[in-house]
């Protein structure tokens, strides 16, 4: 029996009961458990806590402290190792056999659905308070222990063309606690056409769906080109990873027009001096000032390609998906096994 297959058993006899662990392999990102038990603390996820409430007495369970956690992992797709985080679970129907309605494990769930269906809110500022705190610290950690200072925010458009964490983002851009990095948020760097609904469809089909609808806001080109960035995405729930995928497609495609950056990769990945020569006659012929942008780079010997990429790689965009919850599910998809970190 797989851990997944395991942990299932596990819930499903015992709705009632946290199962924490201290392995090392703590599964992926669909495949998430309870939580870590490190030494005397519990790392939780932070928007399952609450659900949990009723067993969690002043920040303590069975005398460990709990902290607010978040599961991180890493997918590759366009080239790009893409880190993802979620601050708690979605156990869709496919698991109703495992997952009891009205038990601690469904509360966060149960809370996003009051949220966005039954009561049918758009605006994420007036969903329940404890997701837009978790979220804030999601945002501020997932800032503060990376290795770039300078920072894109933006989120994935509802169907109907809105977007629901607009005005949560332009509060975190003005929000004290951020003022140590720098941060521009564009929620609306990606745009959508009006499209039919891709939940419960086949990640096939919503790519295809998202393909046709999603664009990116060319206002924004010059500053996508510059790449010195994070690019944060957030979204509500993670299921098939389709919204996150197009999305950076689509910034890809933009991007890569960028003659500049394109005659440093070929350059760059070119075979021999010959080939390099070669690369850069044809670029002249297609009127692109070689020099220019050789001199601009600070590049004074064309085929040190070491250099070249190293010049590159602070070039390249460094994308990450933050997400309210995870949809857990069995998968066939490959995605890498990850850890629980504190957020508070």
């Amino acid at each position: 029996m797989s851990a997944w297959n395991s942990r299932l058993k596990h819930y499903k006899e015992n709705p009632q009961t946290l199962f924490l662990e201290n392995i090392r392999d703590f599964g992926n990102f669909v495949n998430i458990p309870d939580g870590h038990r490190l030494y005397e603390e519990y790392l939780i996820l932070a928007n399952e806590i609450p659900g949990y409430s009723s067993m969690i007495i002043k920040n303590k369970l069975n005398n460990s402290l709990v902290k607010k956690a978040t599961y991180s992992s890493v997918i590759n797709y366009e080239k790009h190792n893409i880190e993802l985080y979620t601050i708690g679970r979605y156990f869709g129907t496919t698991l109703d056999n495992y997952i009891e309605k009205n038990t601690p494990r469904r509360y966060l769930q149960d809370t996003i659905l009051e949220n966005k269906k039954r009561l049918g809110i758009e605006e994420f500022t007036n969903w329940s308070n404890y997701l837009q705190l978790n979220f804030e610290d999601l945002i501020y950690y997932v800032m503060q222990t990376s290795k770039q200072n300078n920072f894109i925010l933006t989120s994935i458009p509802n169907s109907n063309g809105k977007n629901r964490f607009e005005k949560f983002l332009k509060n975190l851009s003005s929000n004290t606690r951020f003022q140590d990095f720098n941060i521009l948020v564009l929620s609306n760097l990606i745009n959508t056409t009006k499209h039919e609904n891709t939940m419960y469809k086949p990640e096939s089909e919503k790519i295809k769906i998202l393909r046709e609808a999603y664009s990116v806001n060319r206002e924004y080109l010059p500053i996508l080109q510059n790449r010195n960035f994070q690019l944060l995405i957030i979204d509500d729930v993670f299921t098939t990873g389709s919204h996150l995928k197009v999305s950076i497609e689509k910034i890809n495609e933009v991007i890569n027009i960028d003659v500049e950056y394109e005659l440093l990769n070929a350059v760059a990945n070119a075979g021999t001096k010959y080939v390099i020569d070669a690369i850069i006659m044809n670029r002249k012929r297609d009127g692109v000032n070689t020099d220019e942008v050789f001199a601009k780079n600070k590049i004074k010997d064309i085929y040190d390609k070491a250099f070249i990429k190293n010049i590159l790689s602070k070039k390249k965009i460094s994308y990450s998906g933050l997400f309210l919850a995870s949809t857990q599910k069995h998968t066939n998809n490959s995605f890498n096994s990850g850890l629980f970190y504190v957020i508070e």
